[in-house]
């Protein structure tokens, strides 16, 4: 988890520091990126936000996701169909949802350790053990593979 200390750490202080109408264009910005895909954008993109070091970013479509925030996902598509027809859009659309930055410092603590470790496979060192010996010690569960076939263990 050493790789994401950076991100951890600079994240949040940079979100902290934004108003209502930065992170509102974060997400206006994604969703121009994305137009037809952006409900659709995961913990995969998530990672790739970070691996680009684009950590605000990465840190504001992990809380949309984790705290399952609809009011961004449709306030985005809304307010980018509003600006196109040159219509009126109201102003609880130009506000984040309340206590949004402290929902997202919250979830980067309490559940980007389960994303990172879901989608990077190389967190992890597989290695090939003789039959018949101890298995050594790990705090990870071990997979056991005989001829290509990975068997259920008791």
């Amino acid at each position: 988890m050493k790789q994401f200390s950076e991100f951890k750490t600079i994240a949040p202080v940079m979100l902290d520091s934004m108003d209502d109408v930065g992170i509102i264009q974060v997400y206006d910005d994604m969703y121009d990126i994305h137009r037809g895909s952006f409900k659709d954008l995961n913990g995969k993109y998530v990672m790739q936000l970070i691996h680009e070091r684009k950590y605000v970013d990465a840190l504001c479509l992990f809380s949309m996701i984790e705290n399952h925030l609809w009011e961004i996902r449709h306030g985005v598509k809304y307010r980018h169909e509003a600006r196109e027809s040159g219509g009126f859009v109201p102003d609880h659309l130009n506000r984040i949802p309340s206590r949004f930055k402290e929902r997202a410092a919250r979830v980067l603590q309490t559940k980007f350790r389960d994303l990172a470790v879901s989608t990077q496979q190389d967190l992890f060192e597989l290695k090939e053990l003789q039959a018949g010996k101890e298995l050594p010690e790990s705090k990870w569960d071990l997979r056991v593979t005989v001829n290509g076939v990975t068997m259920k263990r008791l």
